[in-house]
Parts: structure tokens; C-alpha cells; sequence
């Protein structure tokens, strides 16, 4: 017994030598996975760029594809599928690919998938459509030159083009078909697709072979979390590194957290209300523009921005939300609170009883927000029910034209061009996002002879014409130029984007 006791004490010894040892013997350092995890309010509608196009799509779409151009965060354009382009004529803009280059999934990219890719998109029933109207043809040059040529004279191809022309392989959309693309899409960006949960989350992985080299952050975490106090918890306790669309009322609350800062600035959207006038069983009074004139004297908006949005937003009077736009017409002034005004108009209308719904997504208007306007529009004798949606069922109903009288909502174009790209897709007739359906024909030409000039002169001149005449026949209530508020952790190199994009690869370093 004292002989086994003896040889047990020698084990244990040896082994506690053997541990010391092994501590102080310097070891290679374990493989790490560098994560980066973005919270926002909601999915994308779809992972098939045809089917949509909103701004919570494109940060999603942007991780995984490229487009023959790119943005970079200051707005310049530059190459990205497209190593350089140029104007041919009026009517023609020739792309030269870059070679070598390969999808997910292995399939070449060429010009026949650019040009598969841009007629699926300029597609009538492609939600983007109206983007690409000018477009009569995609030619294929040779394998690596494709023509893009416009029916009429469009100065703002490339543009349209930039992180929205998606480029997708065409073989493997032949044989999944759009659904099963959406489940488990292809690009050829700087991250692969690896798996989503609706209502939960989306992880992109690292493309070791993207032609723009190797990423040190090798994940990509999207959360969704539709709560705005839940995102920002999720920020607070380090569960994610970025949250985008911070409450102003828990900006302080970031901000006195040493681990986070808050980046805010006006963002390049108008924040509207928009008023269904032109859809099949409206209330006829609102075809009338002084009944729409109307509701935007009845709802006291500064009154909101100072005590809802505590001064993060600026009053807007015209489709174009800041100065910044080339078309803003700076001699329009918002609408004033004016409920008396409103009364007035409201009966020289005969439209003293008017009962409307209000369809809105806390998203873009809040349940606070919406009971304001509900209550200001209720004293001049107008009686609003509320009807409040998740954003996902509130952007199906929309994308499907099954929309209220009323519906909350927001439009952004890119500030460092021009305002033809608000007022093409949600003003014109023929705007893929005129969820309205709103027709002036004055607007109508006025945006055709813009759209066609390469003089910026001549497109300012035409635009402000447009916004006077967008104020006067109002097609929304216009509520505000919101600001993007954002909370990201310190120790995250990024810098907000004019377009509010997010492209993990080219903006953030850890």
C-alpha cells in the first residue's frame, strides 16, 4: 500500500512538472475567425435583386455581388466587374470587363452574363426597372466588351449602374429560377453566401479568390432585430459591432457607453407620408390638390422633430431633402403648420369628412409619430385610423401596390449627383417606386428633358420647376430630411457613406 502510494505521489509530481512545462513552452497562436455583425430593423424582401430595390436590400445585395460600377464612400464612381467605360455617342456606352474573374460558383463572368443580368433588370416586372427605362439594348461586343444602348440621350448610365446593376450567372439562375437564387444566391463579391434565418440573421463568408484581394474579416454577421431599444441593447452588451437608425432618444445613452461612439449626420433621404389619391377606390377628394395641400398644413411636423426626434431632422417642402442635390429649388419653404389653412381648403374641396387609413411601419414612422399626425389631421376634421405593420408585411403590401390611403415612407437618391434620381423612380408616371401612382403631366415632361441633358445647368433648372410644381400638387405630406444616426464601436475603423450603404470590404477595418 505505501509502495502504490509512494508511485501515485511521483505521477502527480511528474504531472505538475510536465504542466509547468508545457505553460511556460511558447506555443503558435489558434486560428481566429474575425466576425463583423450589423444590426438592422428588418430583412431584405428578397435576396433576387429583380425583386426589389429599398435600401435595406442593396446592404445586403452589396456584400455578395458587384455591379460593372461601384461607389466609393466620398461617391465617386469607379470600375469594379467594368475595369474603365466610355460614352460612344449619345445613345451608347461601351464596358470593358475585367478578365479572369469567376462566380461562387465557379461560372465565368462575360459579357453574356451582363447582358442576362441587365435585361432581367430593365424587365418591366422588375421592381428596379424604371432605373434602367433609357435602356433599348444590351449588346454583347465580344467577350469582354458589352454596349449598353439608350433610346434616347442618358447621362446617368454609369450611375444607375453603381451598386444596383446587379450581375448575377446566369446558368445557375437558369437552373435554380428566382426562388431558389433568393434561398442561396450567387455573386461574385467579396463574401459568399452562407446561410439566413428569416427574422434572425444572415452570415456571408470570405471569397478567398476575389479578384480585389483577400478580406481580414472573415465574416459577415447581419442581425435583424426590429426592436430599436433591442438593437441598441444588442450594441450596448458588444453583441454587435454596427446598428444602424439609433433612436434619437437613446443617442445619450450610446454616447455614455466608453466602448461606442454615435455618428450622425442628414441623410440622403425625404421622409414622407404618401397619399394614395390615384388607386382604384379612393376617396375621390384626393385627386384634388387642395385637399392634399391640406393635410400637409394640418400636421405639425417641427413640432415632432423638436420633441420626437429631438432635432434630428430637417423640415422638407419638396421631393429633393437637402441642398446637397443638384434640382433643389431653395426658394420653396416647407409647409407651415397652419390648421386654419388647412380647414379652409379642406371645405372650399367639399371635403369636410374625409375618413383615411394610415398604413405605417414603425421603421419610418413610429407609433408616436403616426398618433401625431393621426391627432393634427383629427382637429381639422379628418378622422385617421392607424394601421400599423412589421416592415416585412408592410414592404409586400407595397412592392404588390396593396397600399392605404395614407402609408409612411422614405426616398433617397445619391447626393453627389443630381435630384433626377428621386424624381425618376418615385415622382415620374413611370417610377418603379411611385407606389402611388402619382401622374403631372408638366412633371412628367419636365423630367424627360432633364433626364436627356448632360448640361447639369439645364437639369438644375428643369428640377426646380418640377419641385415648385411638386409642392403645389403635393403627391406626399412631406414630413422631414431625417438624420442617419448610427452607433458603432470605437475600436471599428468606418466611415458613413453619402448613400448610407454599408460595403464591409471596402469601408470597415477592424
Amino acid at each position: 500500500m505505501m509502495a502504490r502510494r509512494a508511485w501515485e505521489a511521483s505521477v502527480l509530481i511528474c504531472g505538475v512538472a510536465a504542466a509547468l512545462l508545457l505553460a511556460a513552452w511558447p506555443t503558435a497562436p489558434a486560428a481566429q475567425t474575425v466576425n463583423f455583425t450589423i444590426a438592422f430593423a428588418a430583412d431584405p424582401v428578397s435576396l433576387y435583386p429583380p425583386k426589389t430595390g429599398g435600401i435595406i436590400e442593396r446592404l445586403a445585395h452589396l456584400q455578395m455581388f458587384d455591379g460593372l460600377v461601384h461607389r466609393e464612400p466620398s461617391g465617386k464612381l469607379v470600375g469594379r466587374l467594368a475595369e474603365r467605360w466610355a460614352k460612344v455617342d449619345d445613345t451608347t456606352w461601351r464596358f470593358h470587363l475585367r478578365r479572369g474573374i469567376a462566380f461562387h460558383n465557379g461560372e465565368p463572368l462575360n459579357a453574356q452574363a451582363v447582358k442576362v443580368s441587365l435585361d432581367i433588370l430593365r424587365d418591366p416586372k422588375s421592381v428596379p426597372a424604371s432605373r434602367f427605362r433609357s435602356y433599348k439594348e444590351v449588346r454583347v461586343v465580344d467577350d469582354a466588351t458589352v454596349e449598353i444602348v439608350t433610346s434616347e440621350p442618358d447621362p446617368f448610365v454609369p450611375n444607375n449602374l453603381a451598386d444596383f446593376g446587379w450581375i448575377l450567372p446566369p446558368r445557375y439562375l437558369q437552373d435554380r429560377g428566382e426562388e431558389g437564387f433568393a434561398a442561396r444566391p450567387v455573386g461574385t463579391g467579396p463574401y459568399r453566401f452562407k446561410e439566413a434565418m428569416r427574422g434572425d440573421r444572415i452570415v456571408w463568408e470570405a471569397n478567398d479568390r476575389y479578384f480585389l484581394g483577400r478580406t481580414k474579416i472573415r465574416t459577415v454577421i447581419w442581425r435583424t432585430i426590429p426592436e430599436a431599444s433591442t438593437r441598441v441593447a444588442a450594441l450596448l452588451a458588444g453583441e454587435v459591432d454596427l446598428v444602424w437608425e439609433v433612436p434619437p432618444t437613446m443617442v445619450d445613452q450610446v454616447k455614455a457607453n466608453a466602448n461606442l461612439e454615435v455618428k450622425n449626420y442628414p441623410s440622403p433621404r425625404s421622409v414622407y407620408i404618401g397619399i394614395n389619391a390615384w388607386a382604384a377606390g379612393a376617396p375621390p377628394a384626393l385627386k384634388d390638390p387642395r385637399v392634399r395641400q391640406a393635410l400637409n398644413y394640418a400636421v405639425n411636423r417641427q413640432a415632432m422633430i423638436t420633441g420626437l426626434l429631438r432635432g434630428f431632422a430637417q423640415l422638407i417642402g419638396q421631393p429633393l431633402p437637402t441642398s446637397a442635390y443638384v434640382g433643389f429649388n431653395p426658394h420653396i419653404k416647407p409647409f407651415p403648420y397652419d390648421p386654419e389653412q388647412a380647414r379652409r381648403l379642406l371645405v372650399a374641396a367639399g371635403a369636410q369628412n374625409l375618413a383615411l387609413n394610415l398604413q405605417f411601419a414603425p421603421r419610418w414612422l413610429t407609433r408616436e409619430q403616426a398618433e401625431a399626425v393621426a391627432a393634427d389631421l383629427g382637429r381639422v376634421g379628418v378622422r385617421v385610423t392607424l394601421q400599423q405593420q412589421l416592415t416585412e408585411t408592410f414592404l409586400r403590401e407595397l412592392v404588390g401596390y396593396r397600399i392605404s390611403n395614407l402609408y409612411s415612407l422614405s426616398i433617397q437618391g445619391n447626393q453627389v449627383i443630381d435630384g433626377t434620381e428621386i424624381y425618376n423612380i418615385a415622382v415620374a408616371s413611370w417610377g418603379s417606386f411611385n407606389w402611388n401612382k402619382y401622374r403631372n403631366e408638366q412633371v412628367d415632361a419636365l423630367l424627360r428633358k432633364a433626364g436627356t441633358s448632360f448640361d447639369v445647368k439645364v437639369r438644375d433648372s428643369l428640377m426646380r420647376q418640377v419641385a415648385q410644381l411638386t409642392h403645389d400638387d403635393p403627391p406626399w405630406i412631406y414630413m422631414w430630411n431625417n438624420h442617419s444616426i448610427w452607433g458603432v464601436r470605437k475600436n471599428v475603423g468606418w466611415t458613413p457613406r453619402v448613400d448610407d450603404l454599408v460595403s464591409v470590404f471596402d469601408d470597415v477595418r477592424l
